[in-house]
């Protein structure tokens, strides 16, 4: 319905942890350890593969990943495989 109205559709993949006195996303991976990250994206990656068949079925012309990972974003060599 979006594109024969001339609109363009995102699915934005966000991160949001329920436990007792965590506050943001922001926060994810702040006292990660190098095996901690490579796991963490290990389980995140599985999930962007799920979404990103949900993104084609659908018709969405963008798939967002990485929203508020502020501290993961100096694993560029994690985001390169995910992109």
């Amino acid at each position: 319905m979006a594109k024969e109205n001339g609109l363009e559709s995102m699915i934005q993949i966000t991160v949001e942890l329920n436990q007792p006195g965590f506050i943001s996303s922001n926060n994810i991976g702040n006292e990660f350890s190098p095996y901690q990250y490579r796991r963490w994206f290990e389980k995140y990656i599985k999930h962007v593969k799920r979404y990103a068949k949900i993104a084609e079925k659908s018709g969405a012309s963008i798939l967002s990943v990485g929203h508020n990972l502020n501290h993961l974003s100096k694993w560029e060599n994690f985001w390169v495989e995910i992109i």
